[in-house]
This record gives structure tokens, sequence and C-alpha cells, in this order.
């Protein structure tokens, strides 16, 4: 019988052997991009700035709850707030950067209030991201003249993406697709497909 057959070895089902009752206080986390990212001196640092150092042990980079059966898309997204600039004087209302904020990620919230003043050059947004969809900074937007303007997009607190495929999960000299010719034909291929059918994004017309 070799290795193989070996049946596997099979846990007592007693709490000694699982730590699902002490972690339920627990968050999760995970690091973006890890080949850049050092998660020993993220652990040594996190108690600190969240001010429970002597309190806490091994410390996750998220506000995930602990999950003993996680979903498939656990720690997948992480809500964010980015800032929308360019959006053109007649097309100023709520609806319009929910649209353009709703290119980035699921929308939460749109930090905008047309009875008050606005003094900022940018609107704000709070999204849900998907952390291995690219970040995007613009986007072209069709207007009623038949023109376009482009649309700017920054990220709030997110300093490093990948400057080919705009993904937040590595830098460019490890992007695969420069390191995969064949991934990068077809992500050439999709782009141009994708160009080809949506030149820009269009506002809806809505009866009013």
């Amino acid at each position: 019988m070799s290795l193989d057959d070996e049946e596997p070895l099979v846990l007592p089902d007693s709490p000694q052997y699982t730590v699902i009752d002490s972690n339920e206080t627990s968050l999760l986390g995970r690091l973006l991009n890890p080949d850049c990212q050092s998660i020993y001196r993220m652990i040594e640092y996190m108690p600190t700035a969240w001010r429970v150092v002597g309190r806490v042990k091994g410390i996750a980079l998220s506000r995930d709850r602990w999950n003993s059966s996680p979903p498939d898309d656990f720690l997948s997204t992480l809500e964010i707030w980015i800032r929308i600039r360019n959006i053109p004087v007649n097309n100023f209302t709520s609806q319009t950067m929910h649209t353009l904020a709703s290119e980035i990620g699921h929308v939460e919230e749109i930090a905008y209030d047309p009875k008050v003043s606005h003094t900022k050059e940018y609107i704000r947004a709070k999204v849900t991201f998907k952390v291995d969809s690219p970040a995007k900074a613009t986007r072209k937007l069709s207007i009623k003249n038949g023109g376009t303007v482009t649309i700017e997009c920054d990220y709030e607190k997110i300093h490093k993406r990948c400057f080919h495929c705009l993904r937040l999960t590595h830098e460019k000299v490890r992007c695969p697709l420069l390191r995969n010719p064949a991934k990068l034909q077809q992500a050439s291929d999709q782009g141009r497909a994708q160009k080809q059918s949506s030149q820009s994004l269009v506002l809806a017309k809505t009866k009013g």
C-alpha cells in the first residue's frame, strides 16, 4: 500500500481542536499586494494604528467578521471612497453621480446634497469595489451636444496599483498580462471588442 492509499487523518470532534468559538470576535483580512506587503509588519503595526496595543494578537487587514464557513467571495471586496471630477455642469445631478460611481463598484453612498452649497471640484462616493477589478482612473462620457468629456476618478487611501492593467493586487513588474503574452493578447482583443461596442458611457434619458 502506498502513502496515497492511506486513510485521511480525522481530528476528534472537540472544541480543543477548533478555533470557531474562540474566534467569534476576531477580524479577518487579506493583503491586497502580498508581493510588496509584509504580513508580519502589518500584524505588528495594526494594533498601534487601531489603538489596541496589548489587547489583541494577530491583526487582520479588513473589518470582516470571523466566519467558520466563508463564502467563495469572502474578502474579495472592500468599501472605498472615490472622488469623481469633471462632471458636466448640465449633468450635475445625484443620478448622474450615481451612474458614474456605479462604473467603479456597487454604490453605497453619494456625499452630495443638492440643497447645500458645493465648494469642492469633485464629488465623493462610497462604493463596494471588487479587489480583482481594474481601478479605472478615467471614463469617457457622451454629452448631449454629441461630444464627450473625460470623467476622472481618484481612489482615497489607495496609493499603489499596476500601471498596466490597473489592478491593486500587484505592481507592473509582476503583471500577469505582461508576463503571459497569450493573456495579454486576449485582454487586448477583449478591450478592442468592448471599445467597439461601447465607445463611451451614455446617460440614459428618463421621463420626468
